[in-house]
């Protein structure tokens, strides 16, 4: 009431307007609503309904000028190139930009996703580029490095459901040859996951940062150099689930020319423990980790070694099946760290199993060594010195004739060398080249299975049966060849041969029996 009578006060005190007015009336009309003029609400609202027609058509005629200019522009900046576009929106992420992807066939059908904005004409933000097709076995995506981070790639059709990005369903486009392209946008650096048509979940590789390749395995060190020395380690940090890096002697080497993505190393923690571990993070590099999957300078990185992980698996519904043990797993799959911009002089550590070491930036200062393989000394005994000898003078002659007059077990403990030494194109070339028994080409078993545990087991798995081996008869049946040996468990192993057309034997396809 107070504040309604200090109002009545100034109305009274404006002698210009309301000199007749008494104290009752001004208040009860300061009390009641004003009485709206209809002339004046038929004004304000044609006022606004003409206001509104004419944004609209300017915003409409606008939108039709810019999508009309787009066309040239794009022509334009193509310069005459042969290309097909495949998918174009306009006000993909805000009014005023497009999204664009198209296969350009002077470059072998590459794929480009392209992206633009409207600014007074069409201006050309950033692309990200994938071949049309997988390559080598492995399906490409690239991405961009700025906002807004472009995701596409190229899977087989019959492989996937869903691509994910992020929290991101990416948009499918299907390609001749049954072939998919695929592709998202997302604010920030995102991890990739694919459904599979059977409902199984798996994060996907590709040929981002392709000058990072996967651990194939751990070289053999013949003699050792310099300061080089020898040590059994008995920590497992490094395993992969095949007791990697502490079922034989390792070679390290304190006086290291430089350290690169994917090194392993042996250094002093501040807590004046050593550490075995593996290099990710490069001096002057930013990285974090999110939900387990490792981001350097805000690219997501698609390689094993990137993917947290417990005895070699990445997958943590895998895992769990596997080891049925969920202990601390979650945490360990899911694993967050903070975005951490690295000196000149440190680097960023993370051994091969998450679960048991440090994950930490660390000094140069720290590094006490590079590892750099088993020694060999103590294992390439398994083999006699003419068996590493026939090796070397087949690999290095690719001559069949180098076996003659070799008989059918040395041969076939010549070609477990080979895979022991992760030499499969030795090995394959040991195989039977006879008609009606080759099963896959060379470059098909070359790009079988490379995982780092994978070639671990066959080394593992070549040593064993090479030992077998040495207690084997070899006896003929049916035109084949047969060399029969004990197993632990005591049943009877064979490992077939075939004779070529000069009269070698040679291993047969899957020799195992």
């Amino acid at each position: 009431m107070n504040n309604i009578k200090r109002e009545l006060k100034e109305v009274l005190e404006d002698k210009t307007h309301f000199t007749q007015k008494n104290e009752n009336y001004v208040l009860q009309q300061i009390m009641q609503p004003k009485k709206k003029s209809w002339t004046t609400l038929f004004i304000a609202a044609s006022f606004v309904t003409l206001l509104a027609l004419f944004v609209g058509a300017s915003l409409w005629q606008q939108t039709n000028e810019s999508k009309a200019q787009f066309t040239h522009f794009f022509e334009s900046y193509m310069g005459g190139r042969n290309y097909e576009v495949i998918f174009q929106e306009f006000n993909y992420l805000k009014e005023g930009d497009a999204l664009v992807a198209f296969i350009e066939r002077n470059e072998g059908g590459k794929i480009y996703l392209a992206y633009l904005e409207y600014k007074n004409g069409w201006q050309w933000i950033q692309t990200t580029g994938t071949q049309s097709k997988p390559y080598d076995g492995k399906e490409f995506w690239g991405s961009t490095v700025q906002e807004p981070f472009m995701y596409a790639g190229v899977m087989e059709t019959a492989e996937i459901k869903q691509i994910i990005v992020g929290e991101q369903k990416a948009t499918l486009i299907p390609l001749t040859d049954g072939l998919t392209y695929w592709f998202a946008i997302s604010d920030k650096a995102a991890r990739i996951i694919v459904q599979n048509k059977d409902n199984t979940w798996e994060r996907l590789a590709g040929d981002l940062y392709s000058r990072i390749d996967e651990i194939e395995h751990i070289p053999l060190i013949n003699s050792l150099s310099g300061e080089q020395y020898a040590i059994q380690l008995t920590s497992n940090t490094m395993e992969q689930g095949k007791q990697e890096y502490t079922q034989y002697p390792i070679v390290v080497d304190p006086q290291f020319d430089q350290l690169d993505r994917l090194d392993v190393i042996l250094y002093t923690a501040k807590d004046g423990q050593q550490v075995m571990s593996r290099v990710l993070g490069l001096p002057n590099e930013t990285i974090e980790i999110i939900n387990g999957s490792v981001v350097i300078n805000t690219i997501p990185i698609p390689y094993h070694a990137m993917f947290a992980k417990i005895m070699g698996e990445t997958v943590y519904e895998n895992y769990i099946e596997k080891f049925e043990d969920t202990e601390n797993a979650q945490e360990i799959f899911f694993f967050n760290h903070a975005i951490t911009q690295l000196s000149e002089k440190e680097i960023f550590v993370i051994p091969d199993n998450w679960s048991l070491d440090k994950i930490e930036a660390i000094s140069l200062e720290q590094v006490d060594a590079k590892v750099i393989g088993y020694e060999s000394k103590d294992i390439e005994k398994e083999w006699t010195e003419q068996e590493r000898s026939l090796y070397t003078a087949f690999k290095n002659s690719n001559d069949i004739e180098v076996f003659r007059n070799v008989d059918p077990i040395t041969y076939a403990r010549v070609q477990l060398y080979a895979q022991f030494l992760v030499d499969k194109r030795t090995a394959y070339r040991m195989y039977t080249t006879e008609p009606g028994h080759v099963q896959w080409t060379e470059e098909e078993h070359i790009r079988q299975n490379n995982s780092f545990s994978h070639l671990e087991n066959e080394r593992r798995y070549a040593s064993y049966y090479a030992q077998l081996l040495l207690a084997g008869e070899f006896q003929i049946h049916n035109d084949e060849g047969i060399i029969t040996f004990h197993l632990p468990s005591g049943d009877i192993g064979m490992w077939r041969m075939i004779q070529n057309k000069n009269g070698i034997w040679q291993s047969g396809f899957l020799p195992l029996q």
